[in-house]
Formats: structure tokens, sequence, C-alpha cells
């Protein structure tokens, strides 16, 4: 059996583990089929901290809670669990762009890490494909010739890049 694939992205109030909290995550699984389960939520956090965000990220997460009722943040720890975890004994391979920023932030999050431990990134699986460097998710969508990112820095935009870039440097060609 091949251990299901999550393409994750979390955006976060800052980039300090210790002191930042996320306030927003999506989840994409990937099938075999080509199927796709897809789960993007909000987080409740402490949203003074967003304060010290760069204005054009402060006003993305701004915008967001300014009328938001609270997160039932119990919900979205079960439902994140549930897409690594579901219906398989196998851990779930983590992908994402950078996704050890990811892995940590919501390993604090969830309390556990529902994952295989070793990591893909699509950044620098991107770099090995081309067999030079390149820089960020955009850059590897570019170099790529896929399809830019339709809204760059919120979660489930940046999961649907990620995810475009894994599939394809993973699917084999018809020859």
């Amino acid at each position: 059996m091949t251990a299901p694939v999550v393409v994750v992205d979390v955006e976060t109030t800052g980039l300090h583990l210790n002191v930042d909290q996320i306030w927003e995550v999506a989840a994409i699984r990937l099938f075999p089929d080509g199927n796709t389960l897809v789960y993007q939520t909000f987080v409740e956090h402490d949203r003074s901290l967003a304060e010290r965000l760069p204005e054009k990220f402060r006003a993305q997460h701004d915008e967001v809670f300014a009328d938001l009722a609270p997160i039932d943040n119990a919900k979205v720890r079960s439902n994140l669990v549930s897409m690594f975890t579901g219906g398989t004994d196998e851990k779930a391979i983590f992908v994402g762009a950078c996704p050890w920023f990811d892995a940590a932030f919501l390993t604090n999050f969830l309390g556990i890490a529902p994952w295989h431990h070793r990591l893909r990134c699509v950044e620098s699986m991107t770099a090995g494909h081309l067999r030079r460097n390149v820089g960020g998710l955009n850059d590897c969508l570019a170099e790529l010739g896929l399809s830019p990112n339709r809204d760059a820095h919120r979660a489930l935009a940046d999961a649907e890049a990620a995810a475009a870039i894994w599939k394809h440097l993973t699917t084999k060609e018809e020859r």
C-alpha cells in the first residue's frame, strides 16, 4: 500500500515557534486515483500577536478575523489529525513548501505529529529536478511552467501550489 500524501500550509502570526500561533491552515490529501480531499480553516489564536505582522499580512489576517466568530480548535485538531490518519495504518507523507516550518507549528497546535517523520519539500524537489537553485514557491511554479499561485500567502492557495508541484514532479509521463 502506498502511504497517503497530505500537502499542508499554515499561516502564522510570525516566525517564532515558541511565541507565534497558527491563524489559518489548509491540508490537501492526495489519493492514488487522482481524487483529493481538501480541508481549510481558520484557527482561534491570540489575535494581538498579529499586530507584529508586516502590513500586507496583517491586513489579510485582519480582513478574515474582523467579524469571525470564535473557532472550535478541538474540532480543527480532530479534522487535521483525520486528514493524516483517515483509513490507514500507514503514516501520511507531509508535503509542503518549507514543510519543517508548518510541521513544527502543527505539532505545537495538535500536540502530536501524525505524519511520517520524513517531510517532503517541493522547493527542494524542484531544485533537484532542475539541477540548480530555485527561489520560493512562486519561482518553482514558474520554472516548471505551472500556473502561478492565485493568492500567495494564503494557506489554501499555497497548499494548492505545492500540490501542483508535487503532482508535476511525481507523476510519470506517458512515453
